[in-house]
């Protein structure tokens, strides 16, 4: 495509209601250039239809049936408070279709992971078909556009893999025919697509952003925004401490440890594809959306130092002596792990000493009589892991002797520490989580001399 061109996604809560659905119009009507808007379904009903698919796995006909109700009408009040009822028989259909899937799964007395895509996609296909025509009520010259035309995948269903090949030949084929008919805006819904045979499928959570990212690279768009709810990525968690500021860029490497780490930000897995064909990525607040968030890209400017710290709790620490050096502990504690699906914040194994950080789960249990058998040891409940995340952190040996040094001047012993290429993770108690986080803020990340 030769036009300038961007990718816009909004999130759930960027158009949870008719205020909020009000502002994504008043950004795109704002645009000098064509645009393609990706939106995931209104907030809070992925959820409801996950639900659906699991009172219906469990034969719970009459819930799942309230509960559509319940979801419909909440479509239906949007378009009357929006004044279109041009919206109202693709929602019919939509519902009817719904309706049907369901006297088929009563038919069969089973649910397939095919018909549970056919449920969940229906969120985004009605949040988008609604905006657009909002859109071209308010600001003319906007198409609604049906994900499963452009976005390819697997037959994987529930948790699809989205053929980049194969899409990219879709965008490149539909878009240049809906730009040469005047149009200046292309919504669709995220999420969702299509197998070879056709079938709706669905690409797993933060699939709005990846539909995003494989939209803006089919179409080699000049930069994709991806709006939130926050203006950018922050520090740290500003609802913790308040002094937090957003980060003008990050690297795609930065990006992806703070989100593995607990940081509530956008995964860059999603947005891979964008990044992969150099497109710019920016992460903005919809509800300030002049407002200069951040950039993810692919290296970053500040590479030594530190970026942000993650905080992730609810944690339980288990040391273990052991009696001896014995490489089956690894195997049967993976197997476990994957078994009962434990979540490992870190682990660490030596000749003498074996380390696990993990999630609290109900199984938890089970992990410790394993390693009991191998020796003695020593579990710390409720503990957090703050991360400090900067790319190649890790390797500079003045910025770890200084946390270490800042730990002793104030009498901080940490439970536990890892330290990899681009982070530090530090263990410590929950209780006194905060005013640790609080002083390595201060100290290490905003008294970043190159952050600025």
């Amino acid at each position: 495509m030769n036009n300038t061109i961007e990718v816009l996604k909004f999130g759930g809560t960027s158009v949870g209601s008719k205020e909020s659905i009000k502002q994504t119009c008043d950004i795109v009507s704002a645009l000098e250039t064509q645009a393609v808007v990706v939106v995931s379904a209104f907030c809070g009903i992925t959820n409801k239809l996950s639900d659906i698919c699991r009172l219906l796995t469990n034969q719970r006909y009459e819930k799942a049936l309230l509960l559509f109700s319940e979801i419909f009408d909440i479509h239906f009040e949007m378009i009357e408070s929006l004044d279109l009822p041009q919206c109202k028989p693709f929602l019919q259909e939509v519902y009817d279709y719904q309706m049907q899937l369901v006297d088929a799964v009563k038919i069969l007395n089973e649910i397939s992971a095919k018909t549970m895509d056919a449920i969940l996609s229906c969120g985004e296909l009605m949040s988008s078909k609604i905006i657009a025509e909002y859109y071209n009520c308010n600001v003319g010259n906007t198409i609604w556009l049906d994900s499963r035309k452009i976005i390819a995948t697997n037959s994987e269903y529930t948790d699809a893999e989205v053929d980049y090949g194969k899409s990219k030949i879709l965008c490149e084929s539909v878009f240049p025919k809906i730009y040469s008919q005047s149009t200046k805006f292309v919504v669709c819904g995220g999420f969702i697509g299509a197998d070879n045979e056709g079938f709706t499928t669905t690409i797993g959570r933060g699939g709005s952003d990846h539909s995003a990212a494989v939209i803006a690279m089919g179409i080699k768009a000049d930069v994709l925004k991806v709006y939130t709810d926050v203006t950018g990525i922050k520090t740290t968690d500003p609802k913790l401490i308040p002094s937090a500021i957003t980060i003008e860029s990050l690297s795609y490497d930065e990006a992806f440890e703070l989100a593995e780490s607990g940081a509530k930000v956008l995964h860059p897995n999603t947005i891979l594809p964008a990044l992969n064909a150099d497109i710019p990525v920016c992460v903005l607040n919809t509800n300030e959306p002049f407002k200069p968030g951040t950039a993810i890209i692919t290296n970053s400017a500040r590479s030594g130092s530190a970026s942000a710290i993650a905080i992730k709790d609810t944690l339980i620490n288990i040391s273990l002596n052991l009696h001896k050096d014995d490489n089956s502990i690894l195997s049967l504690t993976y197997k476990i792990i994957a078994d009962y699906n434990i979540k490992v914040e870190a682990l660490l194994y030596t000749k003498n000493n074996f380390t696990i950080t993990l999630q609290k789960n109900l199984f938890v249990n089970e992990l410790v009589e394993l390693l009991e058998r191998f020796g003695e040891l020593s579990i710390t409940d409720s503990v957090t892991a703050l991360t400090i995340v900067g790319e190649k952190m890790g390797e500079n040996n003045d910025i770890i002797s200084n946390l270490f040094a800042l730990f002793d001047s104030h009498n901080i012993k940490a439970i536990k520490h890892y330290i990899n290429k681009n982070s530090i993770k530090i263990i410590v108690p929950t209780e006194t989580s905060i005013s640790i986080l609080q002083l390595l803020h201060n100290e290490i990340v905003l008294k970043n001399v190159n952050f600025e």
